[in-house]
């Protein structure tokens, strides 16, 4: 005869079964994935080296099942072992260790570094931004500019901006003559 609490337990579960709007082998499915990813981050993590293991800085948990994982040559042992590892692996953040094996074993294949800012352009958007009042600002704190050629740059650069409105303003030449003007008022 089953207890009230385990009737209780069974309809609790049929009902969180029912809210879940994945089927029971996607749910499977996606925890077998899970599993297996974390079973071949395991063996990658037995077979590196010991000194790119030292530069991981794994938690202390996973660093000694690792280790001891290292040391297994019975096969049955060594599949304990990893089970082991895998269940370690799934208490801490086991992406942030996969992105450093990674950049461990393909130290050519880094991140892209971010593109290198062009800060002429920032000073023209800048000044575009800003109107005549910006221009004028700009040429007070520096006397040796001429406003009135520099003012006709800036003209001849927007209106090329506005017909080629798809074209990046660094490609366009008008923009490239007050680039070159603006270049050594900049520092980098």
């Amino acid at each position: 005869m089953r207890s009230l609490k385990s009737i209780k337990a069974e309809r609790a579960k049929a009902e969180l079964d029912d809210r879940d709007p994945r089927s029971r082998s996607d749910a499977r499915g996606e925890r077998l994935a899970h599993a297996d990813r974390l079973m071949t981050l395991a063996k990658t993590l037995c077979d590196l080296p010991e000194k790119q293991l030292k530069a991981l800085e794994l938690p202390d948990l996973v660093s000694d099942a690792v280790t001891s994982g290292r040391l297994i040559e019975s096969p049955n042992a060594l599949k304990r072992q990893m089970k082991l590892i895998r269940k370690e692996l799934g208490d801490v953040d086991y992406e942030a260790i996969e992105k450093k094996v990674e950049v461990l074993q393909n130290p050519g294949r880094q991140a892209p570094k971010p593109p290198k800012v062009d800060v002429t352009l920032e000073l023209y958007e800048r000044l575009v931004d800003g109107g005549n009042d910006g221009l004028f600002e700009f040429c007070a704190q520096h006397p040796e500019l001429d406003i009135t050629e520099l003012r006709s740059l800036f003209r001849a650069a927007e209106k090329q901006r506005k017909e080629l409105r798809e074209t990046p303003p660094a490609k366009l030449a008008a923009v490239r003559k007050v680039l070159d003007k603006l270049r050594r008022y900049t520092v980098e």
